[in-house]
């Protein structure tokens, strides 16, 4: 069961992909990243990139984040997307984008404190994506990007301004933490 584990829309059951093709964030993985990010998401903008069902943005704009942004290129994930702020009532602090992540990055004029990457291929990194955020500076400074990948895919810290900070474990996905360098 897909729903939001903390904050003002805490235990609302969220509309998900039939089938088993779709491998959605887990609640422990989502609650540990929000454990991670804490009250700094309080105020923030977030950008959840390959959002299939948004589960991600809104968990940010239920733990007060100012508003989220939503890139996916599956039109049956837009519908879900927006069902789900539907659900959540969380649509007047959304933007949802449909098109290719790489083409949606580039036709952004807006910069974020965290961006959030889940790729639809689990062991597949899309290092482009990356090198478009990193040389668009579409991450605030001070803020996070955070990758959701296969346990055993290694990290790309091969980018000009944001670098590898950490990575930790949570079953077989791992979740990687890019920022600029200090």
């Amino acid at each position: 069961m897909l729903r939001v584990i903390a904050g003002t829309m805490r235990g609302k059951k969220l509309s998900e992909f039939t089938g088993d093709d779709i491998r959605p964030i887990t609640d422990l993985a989502k609650g540990a990243l929000f454990s991670i990010l804490f009250d700094r998401v309080i105020d923030a903008d977030f950008l959840d990139i390959y959002a299939g069902t948004g589960c991600v943005g809104i968990e940010a704009i239920s733990r007060g984040a100012a508003s989220a942004t939503f890139i996916d290129s599956s039109r049956e994930s837009i519908k879900i997307i927006k069902k789900n702020l539907e659900l959540t009532k969380f649509t007047e602090k959304a933007t949802v984008i449909n098109g290719l992540a790489r083409n949606a990055l580039l036709r952004l004029n807006k910069k974020f404190h965290f961006i959030f990457l889940d790729p639809p291929f689990f062991e597949e990194i899309d290092n482009e994506v990356l090198n478009i955020i990193d040389k668009n500076e579409i991450l605030l400074k001070g803020g996070e990007i955070i990758l959701k990948h296969f346990e055993k895919t290694v990290p790309p810290d091969c980018f000009e301004k944001i670098k590898l900070r950490e990575t930790r474990r949570y079953g077989n996905s791992k979740l990687s933490f890019y920022g600029y360098e200090s």
